[in-house]
C-alpha cells in the first residue's frame, strides 16, 4: 500500500523514489475508491498524481505493483 501522504505526488517520482531507496521496480498503481472491492488500475501513468480526496465522503487507497529481486 502506499501511504495516503503521497496523494498529489505524481506516479514517476514515486516510483523513482521507490527504486532510489529500495532497487524496487513500481510500474502501476490501483487506486481504491471508499474501499470499493476492485479499483483502477494504471500501468505505468508518468505525469499521473495521486488524487487527494475532495470532500469527507471520499476515500482513496492507493496499491502499488512492483517488480523485485528475491
Amino acid at each position: 500500500m502506499i501511504p495516503k501522504s503521497f496523494a498529489g505526488k505524481p506516479f514517476n517520482e514515486i516510483a523513482s523514489g521507490i527504486y532510489k531507496d529500495n532497487g524496487l521496480l513500481l510500474f502501476a498503481l490501483e487506486i481504491v475508491v471508499n474501499d470499493k472491492v476492485s479499483g483502477d488500475i494504471l500501468l505505468n501513468p508518468g505525469n499521473y498524481a495521486l488524487p487527494k480526496p475532495f470532500s469527507k465522503n471520499v476515500c482513496y487507497s492507493y496499491y502499488g505493483y512492483l517488480v523485485a529481486n528475491d
